[in-house]
Protein backbone atom coordinates (compact mmCIF):
# COMPACT_ATOMS: atom_id res chain seq x y z
CA UNK A 1 0.00 0.00 0.00
CA UNK A 2 0.82 3.83 -0.15
CA UNK A 3 0.95 6.30 1.75
CA UNK A 4 -2.48 7.84 3.40
CA UNK A 5 -2.09 10.81 4.87
CA UNK A 6 1.50 12.30 5.04
CA UNK A 7 2.20 15.08 8.09
CA UNK A 8 5.29 17.21 7.93
CA UNK A 9 6.95 18.41 10.75
CA UNK A 10 9.63 21.10 11.00
CA UNK A 11 11.24 23.82 13.60
CA UNK A 12 11.82 25.81 10.44
CA UNK A 13 8.89 27.89 8.78
CA UNK A 14 10.88 28.18 6.14
CA UNK A 15 11.57 24.30 5.58
CA UNK A 16 8.20 23.92 5.98
CA UNK A 17 6.93 26.64 3.09
CA UNK A 18 8.97 24.76 0.46
CA UNK A 19 7.71 21.25 1.75
CA UNK A 20 4.30 22.86 1.57
CA UNK A 21 5.56 23.70 -2.50
CA UNK A 22 5.80 19.97 -3.30
CA UNK A 23 1.74 19.21 -2.80
CA UNK A 24 2.88 15.89 -1.37
CA UNK A 25 1.82 16.68 2.19
CA UNK A 26 -1.67 16.58 3.75
CA UNK A 27 -0.87 18.48 7.51
CA UNK A 28 2.38 20.88 8.90
CA UNK A 29 3.30 21.81 11.87
CA UNK A 30 5.85 24.08 12.51
CA UNK A 31 7.19 22.38 15.84
CA UNK A 32 10.37 21.44 17.60
CA UNK A 33 10.07 17.86 17.53
CA UNK A 34 9.88 17.12 21.35
CA UNK A 35 7.28 19.65 21.68
CA UNK A 36 5.49 17.52 18.87
CA UNK A 37 2.15 15.82 20.63
CA UNK A 38 0.04 13.98 18.01
CA UNK A 39 -3.43 12.83 18.17
CA UNK A 40 -2.07 9.18 17.23
CA UNK A 41 1.00 7.57 16.79
CA UNK A 42 2.81 7.13 13.25
CA UNK A 43 2.70 3.88 11.31
CA UNK A 44 6.18 5.34 10.27
CA UNK A 45 8.25 8.44 10.65
CA UNK A 46 11.14 9.30 8.49
CA UNK A 47 13.54 11.84 9.55
CA UNK A 48 15.57 13.66 7.07
CA UNK A 49 18.89 14.75 7.84
CA UNK A 50 18.72 15.69 11.47
CA UNK A 51 20.35 12.67 13.43
CA UNK A 52 23.48 13.93 13.65
CA UNK A 53 21.87 16.94 15.78
CA UNK A 54 19.31 14.89 17.78
CA UNK A 55 20.33 13.97 21.52
CA UNK A 56 19.69 10.36 22.52
CA UNK A 57 16.73 11.72 24.85
CA UNK A 58 15.11 13.31 21.24
CA UNK A 59 15.72 9.65 19.80
CA UNK A 60 13.41 8.04 22.62
CA UNK A 61 10.89 10.20 22.30
CA UNK A 62 10.83 10.07 18.45
CA UNK A 63 10.10 6.65 18.93
CA UNK A 64 7.38 7.05 21.28
CA UNK A 65 5.26 8.91 18.19
CA UNK A 66 5.39 5.07 16.42
CA UNK A 67 3.21 2.30 16.51
CA UNK A 68 4.58 -0.51 18.04
CA UNK A 69 4.92 -2.32 14.76
CA UNK A 70 6.06 0.73 12.94
CA UNK A 71 9.53 1.66 11.49
CA UNK A 72 11.67 4.62 11.60
CA UNK A 73 13.69 5.67 8.37
CA UNK A 74 16.66 8.68 9.37
CA UNK A 75 18.65 9.82 6.66
CA UNK A 76 22.01 11.63 7.18
CA UNK A 77 23.48 14.66 4.67
CA UNK A 78 26.05 13.91 2.47
CA UNK A 79 28.49 16.61 2.85
CA UNK A 80 29.53 18.67 -0.51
Amino acid sequence: GGVEYLVGVDISPEKIDKARRLNLYDKFYVADIQDFNPESKFDTLIALEVLHALPASVLAYIESLVKKEGSIVFSLAIPP
